[in-house]
């Protein structure tokens, strides 16, 4: 990928070969001086479900998290260029430019570094195609054995999904964004009616042509889609109907650059701004790029090199679950996992048949750091979904076992709404079927929801984390927070007491004893359910939940 200089020295030393065409650029800005917005009033930006989310992550708000200076932006809008998004998190916009404007815009004092993502392309042109995704589609003729599921309800019961339907919890109250190519059909198939018909869509956007509206262009997104949301028991029963859900497209298969990365960023950001909890992308990039300078090697999946592993992992660090196929790659040249799902902190999914194989498409590990990929394993290999008129198929890759997981994760998450991010992802893998013996091909194995929540029940009896114990749990009038020696010495604690919206309740300052705290909260005015304890000490954060009975 390109390294960023500082554009003044690009200038210099190369005007030409910098901006040798017109096409789409990324600005990044040097601050955020003039930005109106503070991490003291984050509200003004962010939803009360998003900051929820992050109360329980212990995802502190930060300069990270605040627009970009609307000045800059103005700036370059002035000068008569297209301008698209933004980025809070990478401090940048998007840009569709000549040379000569971009010339200019890297002369601006507050330009930071510029990077060329695209040449111009035709946004209106025709965007239908019924097929999988190009990257993703795999030659049938090259895999010897081929297998079908046994029946519709494999790909749930394989991971005791069925159960965890019966038990109640199908996503209920957890957003899902899926991340695809196009959703063309998806409002017209009576399989989403209680969705569409329910305002549980709740928002929709195009980034490849910047528009509103998903129900047009490709269709990989609405298969990956009927696979978690659908709901027609004579068809198919996805793995989490109940959820809500946002419909992003960020990929546009006529091409394969870096701007599709950067629509996943800004898919991101978006998402986390309404409050979105479970994020599932069934796409990956390596090589084969419309512009070959844009490629990728296999040493660069090591989840941190590429646009798109960057933006997957601040994406966690706000709290949310990150779900990712893991390519179909296995038994080629390149038989790794793809970018983004190279990313330690990304659940990337491989794909078994019925009978729980690992298919020999699906994209080996480890990543290039050496961090075991795939994490887990699914049905990818005989997956039903529904297509864009409706009707159900059969089909394979990971693709297609990637949304089995996000069902399966957000289900859980809502059955155990208290356990951050990081701890959910630590649960699925040691629920896996060979997590004491895992290896590069099924990683941890193939997750399972009786072993799942065994082990969350186990561990959370009472709630002890960090050195610090909360009790009783569940409480009734008054409970006790009792730390460890984890803090400095003669500090101030603030312990807080958030609901799962994201309102604080109580807020209470407390002085520390060698590092420790003891004391007594009153929660009697609290009503019953479930609430997240915050204790904040300078840039210490440790959250903890807390059931009132």
């Amino acid at each position: 990928m390109v390294s960023y200089k500082r554009v003044l020295f690009l200038i210099f030393l190369f005007p030409l070969g910098l901006f040798a065409q017109d096409g789409h650029y990324m600005v990044f800005f040097k601050d955020k001086t003039n930005t109106p917005f503070s991490v003291d009033e984050p509200e003004s930006f962010l939803s009360e479900r998003s900051l929820a989310r992050r109360s329980k992550s212990g995802a502190l708000v930060n300069t990270q998290d605040l627009p970009v200076d609307p000045v800059y932006v103005q700036e370059i809008k002035d000068l008569g260029v297209l301008t698209y998004y933004t980025t809070k998190w990478m401090n940048g916009l998007l840009v569709e430019a000549t040379q000569a404007d971009m010339m200019t815009i890297a002369a601006l004092p507050f330009v930071d570094s510029i990077s060329f993502v695209a040449p111009p392309r035709n946004l209106t042109g025709a965007r239908i195609d019924d097929g999988e995704n190009a990257k993703f589609k795999i030659n049938l003729s090259s895999v010897k054995n081929i297998f079908r599921s046994q029946s519709i309800d494999d790909q749930l019961n394989l991971h005791n999904i069925k159960l965890m339907h019966e038990n109640g919890f199908s996503g209920e109250g957890i957003i899902i964004g899926v991340f695809d190519d196009g959703f063309r059909g998806y409002a017209d198939i009576s399989a989403y009616n209680h969705l569409t018909q329910n305002n549980k869509i709740l928002d929709t956007y195009d980034f490849a042509i910047h528009q509103r509206d998903v129900n047009v262009g490709f269709s990989h997104g609405v298969q990956v889609f009927s696979i978690i949301a659908a709901n027609s028991p004579e068809l198919l029963v996805g793995s989490s109907p109940n959820a809500d859900f946002v419909l992003f497209v960020t990929e546009d298969s006529r091409w394969e650059t870096w701007l599709e990365e950067y629509n996943w960023l800004f898919a991101a950001e978006r998402a986390d701004s309404v409050g979105v909890d479970v994020i599932n992308t069934s796409l990956g990039y390596s090589n084969g790029m419309t512009v070959a300078s844009m490629n990728y090697t296999t040493a660069q999946m090591d989840g941190k090199t590429s646009i798109i592993a960057r933006a997957a992992e601040i994406a966690f660090t706000k709290g949310m679950f990150l779900v990712n196929s893991a390519g179909n790659y296995g038994g080629s040249s390149w038989n790794i996992v793809a970018t983004p799902a190279d990313v330690p902190n990304v659940l990337a999914v491989g794909a078994t048949n019925a009978s729980g194989t690992i298919a020999g498409f699906s994209s080996r590990g480890p990543n290039a750091d050496g961090v075991l990929k795939p994490d887990v394993s699914a049905l990818g290999n005989g997956t039903f979904l529904l297509r864009n008129n409706g009707t159900r198929t059969s089909t394979t890759g990971t693709s297609f076992s990637s949304p089995v997981m996000a069902g399966f994760v957000a289900n859980l998450w809502q059955e155990f709404p208290w356990l951050s991010n990081a701890q959910l992802l630590d649960i699925i893998r040691k629920s896996g079927d060979r997590y004491e013996n895992p290896d590069n091909n099924y990683g941890y194995g193939i997750p399972d929801y009786e072993r799942a929540r065994s082990l969350i029940i186990t561990s959370t009896d009472q709630v002890k984390d960090n050195g610090i114990l909360i009790f009783p749990n569940p409480a009734f009038d008054r409970v006790t927070v009792s730390t460890g020696p984890i803090f400095r010495k003669s500090s101030n604690v603030e312990i807080s007491i958030v609901d799962l919206k994201g309102k604080t309740l109580n807020r209470e300052n407390f002085q520390t004893e060698n590092g420790s705290v003891i004391t007594e909260l009153d929660v009697s005015n609290l009503q019953r359910g479930i609430y997240i304890v915050n204790l904040s000490e300078g840039k210490k954060h440790i959250s903890l939940r807390l059931i009132r009975k």
